[in-house]
């Protein structure tokens, strides 16, 4: 017996020794026990599986867990919003548009389920690992005991939404707060991410002057996503390109976007800023595409351009671009930004705010003296 013994002790060395020598194999400088290869395939669904939860923890919770402060209600198109009390925090929240209202039990049609919450945690949770500036911070993302999702946000610093202070802005104001949203939408897109919904009720400016662009519910990062939102919610139009206007529905076929249709939704804000009061008529708002909207759409954006006759032709310019475009026979395309990337859009916003310095014509001046000696 001993024999044996010795015999399947020295086989089992004789194993390991061929295992080490005969396999990728390595030590994790965390885990003590030795790591043996596995297929590509099984790798690759481990590696799916971790990165999907590492980048979407997902707490359990009861809603008796939540303290719900009064005031702070909320009720969007697709979600509800307001302040709670969790674990010793205070944060903002958010969840689908279901059936709980301040813990209270409401008869409410579902058109916000994980399609939108889950993916705008992981949107913005990946931003943030790329050192994204200006978009909310989520601290926990808690599946309740129902399997309602619930999003808590980290609480704004002091401050009003963009749309609550447009009569107070002047120009350069506005300019300056047009330059940061952009810079945060170019942050976006840089990393692959489209927000999709891009307005003053959705930029909050803090009393001390920081930007933060939020509401991600519409935002997306594949073409699968985009279609995925795109069957569901139509944003607010009226701040949606021609292109977007087409694409929303779902009987839409069309699945096409490009930085220029966030631009258009920036020169839109851009207008808002300036002090234009937007006329915005009943049919922007059917969410299936017709002729109606377009000419909607085009009414809007000529009024837009036309009635900036009361400050200077530089704004007009920027806006007219950011707002239209011309086709390939030189006919006007209402709807459709000229700006391909937001580069070239912030580039023109800088020129603006450079030109809104003291001292800035006189420079302008003696350079022009100077070329002309």
């Amino acid at each position: 017996m001993r024999k044996i013994y010795k015999i399947a002790s020295i086989a089992l060395i004789f194993i390991l020794i061929a295992v080490f020598l005969f396999h990728d194999t390595s030590y994790s400088s965390d885990i003590s026990c030795l790591r043996i290869p596995i297929s590509e395939y099984a790798n690759g669904r481990i590696s799916q599986v971790f990165n999907k939860t590492s980048a979407n923890p997902v707490e359990k919770a009861g809603w008796d867990e939540l303290e719900f402060i009064s005031g702070t209600e909320g009720a969007g198109y697709f979600s509800f919003t307001q302040e709670v009390k969790y674990k010793g925090g205070t944060y903002f929240a958010k969840w689908p548009v279901k059936k709980y209202i301040s813990a209270e039990l409401v008869e409410v049609e579902q058109y916000y389920d994980d399609r939108f919450i889950v993916p705008e945690a992981r949107i913005l949770r990946y931003l943030k690992t790329k050192g994204v500036q200006g978009i909310p911070s989520v601290e926990h993302l808690l599946e309740m005991e129902d399997g309602t999702k619930v999003i808590l946000f980290k609480k704004f610093d002091k401050g009003d939404t963009l749309d609550e202070k447009i009569d107070k802005l002047s120009q350069s104001e506005a300019i300056d707060i047009m330059l940061k949203v952009s810079g945060i939408v170019k942050s976006l897109l840089d990393n692959g991410v489209y927000h999709w919904d891009i307005k003053p009720n959705n930029v909050w400016i803090t009393d001390k002057g920081k930007i933060i662009l939020f509401d991600f519910g519409l935002s997306f990062m594949t073409k699968e996503e985009f279609i995925d939102r795109k069957l569901y919610g139509c944003a607010t139009p009226p701040y949606n390109s021609l292109n977007r206007i087409k694409n929303t529905g779902i009987y839409s076929e069309d699945t096409t976007f490009s930085p220029s249709d966030e631009i258009y939704s920036l020169g839109l804000n851009l207008a808002e800023a300036l002090g234009l009061d937007l006329q915005i008529t009943v049919p922007f708002f059917n969410i299936e595409y017709n002729d109606s909207t377009e000419q909607c759409c085009a009414k809007l954006i000529k009024d837009i351009i036309y009635r900036t006759r009361r400050i200077p032709r530089k704004f007009r310019n920027v806006l007219k671009n950011a707002l239209s475009s011309r086709d390939s026979e030189g006919n006007i395309i209402y709807g459709k930004s000229s700006y391909e990337n937001i580069d070239a859009f912030i580039k023109d916003l800088e020129k603006l705010a450079l030109q809104k310095k003291p001292g800035f014509n006189a420079i302008q001046y003696c350079k022009q003296l100077f070329l002309s000696l």
